[in-house]
């Protein structure tokens, strides 16, 4: 079982701008008003942050439970994309506001890779790319990053190259979305006495949307914010794919929701979390 960062081992990062968006079919957060009993004035850029957390988190700090799955490819140098196999994952999620211009984002993950047809979890795998049958490792991750009211969001991994950006907001009727994205360079573990220029990496872009109603967004009695969620990364290939330095990429195509409780987790997915990480669902780390 792998148990580095997923923004670090699996996917991470990009820039997002807190420019206005002109769609003429969409409008963006600068051209909607203000109303007096709005929790949020969309024009304000400052507010970006804090309609993330509410989105991504819930109100009062309490913890969100968020239920992904999608697709995983793999593309050699100057070759074809391949698909490789699914994902089913699961993050817990918590937001708390630690001074007046920063926020702390808490989230701890764990996801399993499955068969392309069946959507059943592997364990091992034929990897189409180099015809070899490896050991999988699957993931679960704890990580804290701060992000200022500017949207702008850093790694508490010292450890970690990483640049990360909150926004913009693009709205069209009653839809709001607002975007992360980040990049990172991740160290993974090496044997002691690997000289630094010898040691493995995985590089990885992250990017995210998440997506709810303006009305829930700004409804100040609401305990719990529906949402979904859209994302794609790239990344080199993981050692356990057994590829070596073989230059390409792993590309995710993911999408997801908030659940509502642990209850809408698939019951497949809460029997193997409770057998590879008994308290993982009831005690998370977020």
């Amino acid at each position: 079982m792998n148990y580095l960062n997923r923004r670090a081992a699996l996917v991470t990062s990009g820039v997002g701008l807190f420019s206005s968006l002109a769609l003429s079919s969409c409008t963006d957060a600068s051209n909607q008003g203000s109303k007096n009993n709005d929790l949020f004035d969309l024009y304000d850029p400052k507010t970006v942050t804090p309609i993330y957390a509410r989105l991504r988190g819930n109100p009062n700090e309490k913890m969100s439970i968020w239920w992904y799955g999608g697709m995983v490819y793999g593309k050699l140098l100057n070759k074809m994309s391949t698909p490789l196999f699914r994902v089913h994952g699961i993050g817990f999620n918590r937001f708390r506001k630690i001074n007046d211009n920063t926020y702390e984002q808490t989230v701890a993950e764990a996801g399993y890779f499955a068969d392309l047809k069946s959507l059943q979890i592997i364990d091992e795998w034929d990897n189409p790319l180099n015809n070899k049958r490896v050991k999988v490792e699957h993931y679960r991750s704890l990580t804290v990053n701060d992000i200022d009211l500017n949207g702008i969001e850093t790694s508490r991994n010292s450890k970690v190259i990483f640049n990360g950006e909150v926004g913009p907001i693009l709205t069209n009727g009653n839809k709001l979305w607002v975007t992360e994205n980040l990049v990172a360079r991740i160290p993974l573990p090496s044997p002691p006495g690997v000289p630094e220029d010898k040691k493995l990496f995985i590089d990885s872009t992250y990017l995210s949307t998440f997506e709810a109603n303006i009305s829930d967004i700004q409804n100040k009695n609401l305990e719990h914010v529906p949402g979904s969620t859209s994302f794609q990364a790239i990344t080199n290939f993981y050692p356990w794919m057994e590829l070596g330095p073989e230059p390409g990429e792993v590309i995710w195509q993911i999408m997801g929701r908030k659940l509502d409780d642990i209850s809408q987790l698939p019951e497949f997915q809460r029997d193997r979390l409770n057998l590879d990480h008994p308290d993982f669902i009831e005690n998370p780390g977020v």
